[in-house]
């Protein structure tokens, strides 16, 4: 009977024992959040595809500049972040409905004008550029492109003052357009158009996987990236981004550096 009871004893102290260390491994920082985190609002920030900025990487996760930018200014105004890189068309809809917070991004998308508040801070700039093949002389613009075809992407805006060029029937441009920066430039090394109209950050990216296709440029317009809030978010749009341009300027004030390089 004492052998029984020892024995006993033995199984009842050992399961304590990993049950112990069971319960160290779910706590453990590296599995779980801290209780920090769990006790901030959780802001849900939309991207689209806009390398080097904003891309998925190669195990299909958001990657990107605005990340760590985000992630310290949201860290300052008391926020955990969560990331989603969406389709144009998706990131628009979202920013209406509330479902995204905030877009860093391009501000002037004339579908988000009544729907989304835009910060006083500046995160940086990016390039509007027309590009050419190699051997095409340098355009004047509007006057070389009136009667041209334009290579332009689905769903991307290229500034006001641009598109009044574009859209002016006296100018007689005729727009040509696709779903992706590699397929933009696809269609002017076919000759399909002889002027290619984009910005300078993802078409960087983009002929870096074409070295062997040589394409001329003409910056047209710098265009501030800013944080682009939703007037939807659960979270009152207006305090929303009061708090995030407040902890862009104390970090800045503490000597942060949150420059984003011009591309």
């Amino acid at each position: 009977m004492r052998n029984l009871l020892l024995l006993c004893c033995l199984v009842l102290g050992t399961s304590g024992v990993l049950a112990n260390e069971q319960d160290n491994l779910e706590v453990s920082p590296a599995l779980t959040p801290s209780i920090t985190d769990n006790t901030r609002q959780l802001l849900r920030v939309g991207m689209i595809d806009f390398p080097p900025y904003s891309f998925l990487d190669e195990t299909g996760q958001p990657a990107g500049m605005f990340i760590p930018l985000i992630n310290k200014i949201a860290e300052k105004a008391g926020y955990q972040t969560e990331y989603l890189v969406l389709p144009i068309a998706r990131l628009v809809q979202n920013l209406q409905d509330g479902t995204v917070h905030i877009w860093p991004g391009v501000e002037g998308k004339p579908e988000l004008a009544e729907h989304t508040w835009v910060s006083r801070q500046l995160l940086g700039y990016v390039s509007i550029n027309l590009y050419f093949r190699d051997g095409t002389p340098a355009p004047a613009w509007p006057e070389d492109l009136r009667h041209e075809n334009l290579i332009m992407l689905t769903g991307y805006d290229y500034w006001p003052s641009l598109f009044a060029v574009i859209d002016n029937p006296a100018n007689g441009i005729r727009v040509q357009r696709t779903h992706s920066h590699r397929g933009a430039i696809g269609m002017l090394e076919r000759n399909r158009a002889r002027f290619l109209l984009n910005y300078g950050a993802p078409m960087q990216q983009a002929l870096r996987m074409r070295p062997d296709l040589k394409l001329n440029n003409k910056p047209l317009h710098w265009v501030p990236l800013r944080m682009i809030v939703s007037r939807q978010s659960s979270m009152g749009s207006q305090s929303l981004l009061e708090k995030l341009d407040l902890s862009y300027q104390e970090l800045m004030e503490e000597g942060e550096d949150l420059s984003l390089p011009s591309i």
